[in-house]
């Protein structure tokens, strides 16, 4: 059986024009060879990623066996790799890219690629049987046997399986997204900005970055190859099919002094827009001062949490060790809701790419388990930085929704052997058309704090008012009281509302998160 021990790694993109940060060297090491005509050797880089080698027998894994523990007696490998098939031959040809998607299945566990590196297993002696499993591999047929059985003994210790892809439509799209840490004042925050190509063409366009102009010191990792001013820039693109461009920044998060208020919104995005395209990412994010490091975002965000048939899901689930010591493991175990396609399920980012690993079982494919062994996560008491991880995915919803339709979302976060530390709940609702809210509706013109947000479901109120009213996110009312302080959401089930408060002839409306 194969060891608990399974890990992605993602590679760097092949951009030729974005000055990368140099580490300054490369360093290989020989870590196993095969036993077949090709006498193939497979390497490891611990320097600087290379991306293309001139010898096609020789096999590179850029820096992804360091984090192997040398420690079973029988120590094999099982690579399983996806290429795209551009002549149809069955055959992986040395010009043929390898692909970041693709699935297998073996002894009723799913295994979901993610790198072009493929799915990496560490294997005891013994007969193994894949099946190729089209999980994610919409508008993709497959050139190869479905089906592949390998022998690991002391004879062949290192098997490598290539699955070939070929396209059978063709169209162009690609999804754009962005990754933090918490917007928390005064605070320094690092972001990630990709787009993956997730269309059957090479996508040769511009990829822009607007960071909201109310921010100072942003910095960009990647030089720009267009700048409109210091928070605007444009990355041009020459991006493969399912490849993927990530591009780094950092920025001081405004602080409370500088005349900002707990709870303003600022808004970071990034698109792409052509003749054949046009995809964006809009990151509205609110200033905190404290805040839960364990928590979950989808996008779209808007502030009724509202969305149009159609639109695709990008959820990121952060957690950050706040204990006193390491945590050897991590485990984020997420349910999907049933009336999102499991088809268009995409890993779009993580913090921890040599350590990641997506399963999926078989009998309830709606629970994803997103591991990452041997991660080693620091406390934030002596690494606030590197205490803390995420992983993004995007999945769209199947067409034929009803009207109102709210797709709610809840991660577990596992550390080690602890009990689950359950995220925030996101709730996302489906609508032909976003409502029209008069001018008197979004002032926030009443001075009443509301708490706490997230609830499980008292919340109180920092004075009396007139009248409170309870709605969800289609309008209708669920609750209205006079002259209280506090209510109650106890009777209904997890999930967004709205609230209005009324006072004075003064209003103020407000979305609490009901988290049981």
């Amino acid at each position: 059986m194969f060891k608990k021990y399974l890990f992605f790694a993602f590679c760097s993109f092949l951009f030729t024009h974005v000055n990368a940060q140099k580490l300054g060297f490369s360093e290989f090491g020989i870590f196993s060879s095969s036993n077949n005509s090709s006498n193939e050797n497979i390497y490891f880089n611990s320097g600087e990623p290379i991306v293309n080698t001139s010898d096609e027998l020789v096999r590179l894994n850029n820096g992804i066996l360091n984090q192997i523990k040398f420690n079973s007696p029988d120590f094999n490998i099982i690579q399983i790799q996806f290429f795209y098939d551009e002549n149809q031959n069955g055959v992986k040809e040395f010009e043929e890219p390898y692909l970041d998607f693709g699935a297998v299945t073996s002894d009723f566990q799913n295994y979901i690629n993610a790198s072009q590196e493929g799915i990496l297993l560490v294997a005891q002696n013994g007969d193994y049987s894949f099946e190729f499993n089209s999980f994610n591999t919409n508008n993709w047929n497959l050139s190869t046997s479905a089906e592949v059985t390998v022998t690991i003994d002391e004879n062949n210790k290192f098997a490598n399986i290539e699955y070939g892809l070929i396209p059978d439509v063709i169209f162009t799209d690609a999804e754009v997204f962005m990754t933090s840490g918490n917007f928390r004042c005064c605070n320094e925050r690092s972001y990630t900005i990709g787009i993956k190509n997730t269309g059957t063409t090479i996508i040769k366009d511009t990829l822009w970055i607007k960071m909201d102009e109310r921010i100072s010191n942003v910095r960009f990792f990647e030089e720009p190859d267009l700048v409109i001013d210091s928070n605007y820039v444009g990355y041009v693109l020459d991006l493969f099919m399912q490849h993927t461009a990530k591009f780094r920044l950092t920025l001081k998060v405004p602080c409370i002094q500088d005349g900002f208020f707990v709870g303003d919104y600022f808004k970071q995005v990034a698109w792409i827009k052509s003749d054949e395209l046009f995809k964006e990412f809009c990151f509205d994010q609110e200033l905190r001062c404290a805040y839960d490091p364990n928590d979950k975002l989808v996008h779209p965000n808007r502030e009724d949490s509202l969305a149009l048939f159609g639109q695709t899901l990008t959820y990121t689930l952060r957690f950050q060790n706040t204990g006193n010591d390491y945590a050897e493991d991590v485990v984020v175990t997420d349910t999907l809701d049933t009336n999102l396609d499991l088809s268009t399920f995409k890993v779009l980012d993580t913090s921890h790419p040599d350590h990641l690993v997506v399963e999926s079982v078989a009998d309830d494919p709606y629970v994803f388990n997103f591991r990452f062994d041997d991660i080693i996560l620091p406390d934030s008491t002596s690494n606030p930085i590197g205490s803390n991880g995420h992983v993004t995915f995007s999945i769209k919803p199947f067409d034929g929704l009803a009207y109102g339709t709210t797709i709610n979302n809840t991660g577990h976060i596992y550390f080690d052997f602890n009990p689950p530390i359950v995220t925030n709940t996101t709730g996302t609702t489906y609508v032909d058309a976003f409502p029209v809210v008069s001018a008197k509706e979004t002032l926030h013109d009443l001075n009443i704090e509301i708490f706490p947000n997230p609830t499980k479901g008292h919340i109180q109120l920092s004075e009396t008012v007139d009248r409170i009213k309870v709605l969800d996110l289609t309008g209708r009312q669920l609750l209205e009281e006079f002259n209280q302080h506090a209510f109650s959401l106890e009777e209904f089930i997890s999930g967004i509302y709205i609230v209005e408060l009324t006072k004075d002839g003064r209003s103020r409306t407000e979305k609490i998160t009901l988290s049981k």
